[in-house]
């Protein structure tokens, strides 16, 4: 993540002697200062700030996680507001970051005045984190009053202006104070893409009736699962002993040095209860639920896609602007492989049509001659023309040339209407750029002969059309124009020429160019969300108020009379690359518009047993291989004598005359297990009061416990700790199900596996539901893999399934819920290995009986 600026103003990070506080700061705290311009006179500003690395252990997450804590815009707040929460967060593994803002503590500025830089202070965000280097999607904020609001405008501009976010997504808020709502946020909310926990305490500056509050609570009705918000005084009148009222508190007076900009040099904190530090700490911790929504693919088209039949009412074509004079001796991005088909990065996508670079007037004009004819000609239909694509890509070029067709096939009895929405206002186009409420406010022109419409388009386009030179494109439009033509006997067409998407790392807008660019984004952004609200079968509202444009072509996504073409542009140049393959996966996605879904096919049909000679290997094997089991373990080939081997521990069924169960236990990823195993889970103590409590029960069982590969004494490489880099059926299929087979495992089989052991039980019960009668997952890290359909139909197989969780800081209980769900069961709360090993015992009991 980089500023968007294209200059950064931090001149550089140096180390600061922190002062002595009243504060129990880690003994780790060390100070920073830097030095930065903001506001329009570009003052300097030498900030002061402290930072605090997190502690380091095996089990804590490789990805490094910043906290930002941002304080209020009283004269008492400082960078140590949250420095109660400090402790538990660099435990939990989080470097923590925090500052005093200009004018705040003891950085630069006069006191308290926030106006004179607020309006950079989504950059200034931006820029302190930037020094710190943060990972992608790594910095969780706790922000209080002004320091809310900087982050959600923070939040805001990374959105639009980087290719990557520094958010996590994960923000908690106390007294969120803000002028103006922002959107995004709201959506990024909405769409269970940030969730957020806040705190109000009512006085004269943070009052109910405030934005912020109002929006909070609006959002935790509709979005319950992604927003928390606590009223304190609320919370204090139902119950008073609440442990959930995160009060503030004010130091007494306090000696130099300066820590505030009170005259007695007070500070203000959050005074948080033990229940609030671990709510926090899990609330950061886990992960993100998603809605359970679709959205068209983007690296298929619906032409290709079989599951859908493609409409023929909204058509998308592809087309290739030639190469400019500065880009002729290098490389090109794009190949045309036929008049459907286009090829970036070697994925091929098949369209109605590919226009390349070679292609003539009259090929464009052929593919818009059913959208232009129907709609001037019916008047039962409509059409939609409209182009998409960088700025540079030829969309106005495009545009004009097809404005040629439309004099053509236009009766010469026509009236225009033409506007420009410019930073998400609406001007007429025809009364000199006048700032209009709605498109019925439009001048209509009535014109006598078809032959005038470009004339006067032109000349508006030419006096009024908003457009601006940067890096890219020496005329880039900043603002979206719809000419609407009323055709006398027929319907309506609209003719759009959007504005360019644009990364402002490339084009290195600043000042009015860069907030230009922020709204031509934000609203290119809100017709994407149209789009997939449109083809999301689920969808029961599609957005289109969220912003002028897509309220104004929101009938090309509603109106089913309405005929569209869409003309997605595209530059071949290699510099261009990542803005290419964007335009074209967002016109793969287009292509879903009222696509029909097919018949989806039945369920999978599983396996139910195994055949009579599975079971006279499967007895071979375990009268051959059972005695290899040992408590101080062995390796044993799984692989008929080809190298995989596995250590593994085990304790044998007291009575082998009979018919023996299986426990087969997992243990974690990483951690303490690469060096110890399965031992840093289970002991020989631990083993050993397994074996005992099954015999209890009265079940004839063995406990076969495995080291995974790279992991313990086996070895090998380690397997996938995630599906994205491979599956983990993969892992399940190649080690675990062969080690099944050595020992001779049957039906009678129990998996318990403990977190990513515990995403392991889920997935062998999966893939071999007629083996695996049992399944305890524990505190479970376990999602579906990429393409995989949920499908509950195994779980007819595996009778007695079981989610346990014990609450941690690593483990949450939306996590044990959706690990729940996958198992089909609701979870289980337990307290304690002891209790965690009786529903284990249970289970395998239940199967053990039959």
């Amino acid at each position: 993540m980089s500023c968007p600026s294209s200059e950064p103003r931090h001149v550089k990070l140096e180390p600061s002697t922190l002062p002595s506080t009243p504060f129990d700061l880690p003994a780790t705290a060390e100070g920073w200062k830097a030095t930065l311009t903001l506001g329009s006179r570009k003052r300097p500003y030498e900030l002061k700030g402290l930072r605090i690395p997190r502690v380091e252990s095996p089990t804590k997450p490789a990805k490094r996680r910043l906290a930002l804590c941002l304080h209020g815009h009283g004269h008492c707040c400082t960078m140590f507001s949250w420095h109660r929460f400090f402790p538990a967060l660099i435990e939990a593994g989080y470097d923590v970051v925090a500052m005093d803002a200009p004018g705040f503590g003891r950085s630069d500025g006069a006191a308290g005045q926030a106006n004179l830089w607020r309006a950079d202070d989504a950059e200034l965000v931006l820029d302190i984190l930037n020094l710190f280097h943060p990972e992608p999607n790594s910095v969780f904020v706790l922000g209080q009053c002004m320091g809310a609001a900087m982050t959600m405008r923070a939040f805001k501009l990374a959105s639009h202006s980087a290719d990557t976010s520094p958010f996590a997504n994960a923000f908690v808020f106390h007294n969120a104070t803000i002028g103006t709502w922002v959107p995004e946020f709201e959506e990024a909310v909405a769409s269970s893409n940030a969730k957020v926990m806040a705190w109000h305490e009512v006085d004269s500056d943070h009052m109910r009736e405030a934005v912020c509050y109002k929006n909070l609570t609006r959002l935790q009705k509709l979005h319950p699962k992604s927003v928390e918000f606590f009223d304190n005084d609320r919370l204090r009148s139902s119950d008073p002993g609440s442990p959930l009222i995160l009060p503030t508190d004010l130091s007494p007076p306090l000696p130099p040095p300066r820590l505030s900009r009170t005259s007695d040099n007070t500070v203000s904190f959050k005074v948080p209860t033990p229940e609030i530090v671990t709510r926090v700490v899990n609330f950061f911790n886990r992960p993100l639920t998603k809605k359970e929504e679709w959205k068209a693919p983007t690296n298929v088209t619906a032409l290709e896609d079989k599951n859908f039949e493609a409409s023929s009412r909204f058509k998308v074509f592809v087309r290739v602007r030639p190469l400019l004079p500065r880009e002729a001796e290098g490389r090109t991005c794009v190949a045309v492989q036929s008049e459907t088909d286009v090829e970036v990065d070697k994925k091929r996508f098949k369209f109605s049509r590919v226009l390349g670079q070679e292609s003539t007037e009259a090929n464009l004009h052929n593919t818009a001659d059913e959208v232009i004819t129907g709609a001037l000609t019916n008047p039962d239909k409509n059409g939609v023309i409209f182009a998409y694509g960088q700025t540079g890509s030829g969309k106005t070029f495009t545009i004009s040339q097809l404005m040629e067709r439309i004099k053509v096939h236009a009766p010469d009895d026509i009236t225009l209407r033409y506007i420009q929405v410019y930073n998400d206002e609406i001007y007429d186009m025809f009364r000199s750029n006048l700032k209009i409420p709605s498109l019925k406010a439009a001048t209509a022109l009535a014109l006598d002969s078809s032959d005038d419409v470009l004339a006067v388009v032109e000349d508006a386009n030419s006096a009024h059309r908003t457009t601006s030179a940067t890096q890219m494109n020496e005329h880039s439009s900043r603002s979206h124009s719809l000419l609407y033509i009323d055709a006398k006997g027929g319907g309506t067409l609209c003719v759009v020429d959007l504005a360019g998407s644009e990364r402002v790392r490339r084009s290195r807008a600043t000042g009015k160019s860069l907030k230009e660019a922020t709204e031509i984004n934000t609203s290119l952004l809100a017709l994407i969300r149209v789009l997939n609200s449109t083809i999301d079968p689920k969808a029961k509202h599609v957005p289109t108020r969220d912003c002028k444009l897509t309220k104004l072509i929101a009938p090309v996504f509603l109106d089913k009379t309405c005929s569209a073409s869409l003309y997605a542009c595209i530059s071949p140049a290699e510099d261009s690359r990542s803005e290419t393959t964007s335009t074209l996966k967002f016109a793969a996605g287009s292509t879903f518009v009222g696509a029909k879904r097919k018949r989806r096919k039945q369920a999978t049909k599983w396996k139910k047993s195994f055949s009579g000679e599975e079971r006279d290997e499967l007895a071979e094997n375990f009268e051959k291989n059972d005695a290899e089991l040992q408590v101080d373990g062995a390796l044993v080939d799984i692989s008929s004598g080809s190298g995989t081997t596995i250590f593994t521990r085990g304790l044998r069924a007291p009575r082998l005359d009979e018919p023996v169960t299986t426990l087969l236990l997992l243990h974690y990823y990483g951690g303490a297990c690469r060096d110890d195993g399965s031992a840093a889970c289970w002991d020989t103590d631990d083993l050993r009061q397994y074996h005992e409590a099954l015999i209890e029960v009265g079940v004839n069982a063995r406990i076969l416990v495995p080291d995974i590969p790279g992991h313990g004494r086996s070895p090998g490489p380690a397997p996938p700790s995630t599906p994205e880099k491979k599956p983990l059926s993969h892992f399940v299929s190649d080690v675990m199900v062969p080690l099944l087979d050595y020992f001779g495992c049957d039906e009678r089989t129990v998996c318990h596996g403990f977190d990513w052991g515990g995403g392991c039980a889920v997935a062998l019960a999966q893939t071999v539901p007629y083996r695996v009668k049992g399944v305890v997952a524990h505190n479970a890290s376990y999602r579906l893999e990429d393409g995989q359909r949920e499908d509950l139909s195994w779980t007819k197989l595996v009778p007695h399934r079981a989610a346990v969780w014990t609450e941690s800081i690593w483990h949450s209980k939306v996590k044990a819920a959706l690990v729940g769900k996958q198992l089909g069961v609701k979870f289980t709360k337990v307290k304690g290995e002891l209790k965690v090993m009786e529903e284990t015992v249970r289970v395998v009991r239940l199967v053990g009986e039959g």
